[in-house]
């Protein structure tokens, strides 16, 4: 993860006045982790996370449905939306990252390793991103799934400023 990346993000958070947090399965506080090992005044943008590894915690914690997880199965884009929802309320946050996904070493779900659903929630606004990860072990995949999210939280907030300067 480049610093850079993570310090555009908070600073760019800073100049809108927005509060982030973050709802993990997949990547298990790799993200939280991340933002909070940057030096820089993150308290004053980042509420914290809740990292749920399980559908009781899911549903729980987040208020994901129970017949969202029968349905379409924690990993799905439909349970990523309900877990930034449920953060955002938790968490009184204006941007929200939630992550679920098969991280590895083995199918679940009769999902393949590798398949991640992230969403950014930027006020009421959705972003669903879908993608798949070489299976290159546990670690260097939450990793990579955790540069991605960054990478397109950095586009968000670029295109939220840019907008805002028109």
């Amino acid at each position: 993860m480049e610093k850079n990346i993570l310090g555009n993000i908070i600073s760019n958070l800073k100049k809108m006045n927005l509060k982030l947090a973050v709802a993990e399965s997949a990547t298990g506080g790799l993200i939280s982790s991340t933002i909070v090992s940057y030096e820089g005044g993150v308290s004053n943008v980042y509420n914290g996370s809740i990292v749920t590894y399980n559908n009781e915690s899911k549903m729980k914690l987040l208020s994901v449905k129970g017949e969202t997880l029968a349905r379409y199965g924690a990993v799905s884009k439909y349970t990523a939306v309900e877990m930034a929802i449920g953060v955002k309320k938790a968490l009184n946050a204006d941007v929200t990252i939630a992550i679920t996904g098969n991280i590895g070493p083995s199918a679940i779900e009769e999902k393949p390793i590798g398949l991640i659903y992230f969403v950014i929630l930027v006020n009421e606004i959705f972003y669903e991103f879908e993608m798949y990860i070489p299976n290159l072990g546990r670690n260097k995949n939450r990793i990579l799934a955790t540069q991605k999210v960054f990478e397109e939280l950095d586009k968000c907030l670029e295109n939220m400023i840019e907008g805002n300067n028109r």
